[in-house]
């Protein structure tokens, strides 16, 4: 381990685009950091967060997901960050969310409350026009060819826990580089990208039928900050 790494658990999430209105954690720590990525220098942070800015290289959808998939870009020091939407309000301390990766996994999530199934998912995403057809097409195509199979296992990758590990750092890497070729539903490639790389997954307690709650996190409806 690095003389330089940091022990204290990162909590952290992206805002871009002013898509959220940022929430304080039900239990804020004062055993861990709270950092807000953000393109706006006026973004209201309510305690503990901070606000720290940095450039949108991509369009904001595309920023945010990277910030996520890719958390040592920005925390290169960090050895746990616990990942989670600006719309979500994590509802225990940041330690209760470590356990999940205290034994046996490197990464924890949510399981998917209503599918199990990444071609499923896939449809869905069709019917709701979350991005062009062929893309999503092409990219299940591509899965379905390489022998993914259908009803392995489906994540809501809007909570996430992670021990920074030279596994995780290339799931990182292999996932986005599926977000980038294509399509930005990372939910459609992160569940293949773990079974690609053989990676265990720890799943965090949900409450099955609904997004929006569990006994680690409640969930709101995205609500864009007035400017």
């Amino acid at each position: 381990m690095s003389s330089s790494s940091n022990p204290r658990p990162i909590v952290y999430t992206a805002i871009f685009g002013g898509f959220d209105v940022l929430k304080s954690p039900r239990h804020p720590d004062a055993a861990a950091d709270y950092i807000c990525l953000t393109d706006d220098e006026n973004l209201p942070v309510p305690s503990p967060w901070e606000r720290r800015v940095v450039k949108c290289d991509r369009s904001p959808r595309l920023q945010a997901r990277y910030c996520k998939i890719l958390p040592w870009a920005y925390f290169p020091n960090a050895e746990t960050t616990i990942w989670h939407g600006g719309n979500v309000i994590l509802t225990k301390r940041p330690y209760d969310y470590l356990t999940f990766i205290a034994t046996g996994s490197d990464i924890a999530a949510l399981p998917h409350p209503k599918r199990r199934c990444a071609y499923k998912e896939a449809e869905v995403n069709i019917h709701d026009r979350r991005a062009r057809k062929s893309a999503i097409q092409r990219q299940m195509r591509v899965y379905e060819n390489d022998g993914f199979p259908h009803d392995h296992g489906l994540h809501a990758a809007f909570l996430l826990v992670r021990r920074h590990t030279k596994a995780i750092r290339k799931l990182g890497k292999l996932w986005w580089k599926h977000v980038h070729t294509y399509t930005a539903r990372d939910q459609l490639s992160f569940d293949y990208c773990l079974w690609k790389l053989g990676i265990p997954i720890a799943d965090i307690p949900i409450h099955r039928g609904s997004h929006d709650a569990g006994p680690y996190h409640k969930r709101l409806k995205h609500k864009r900050r007035a400017r």
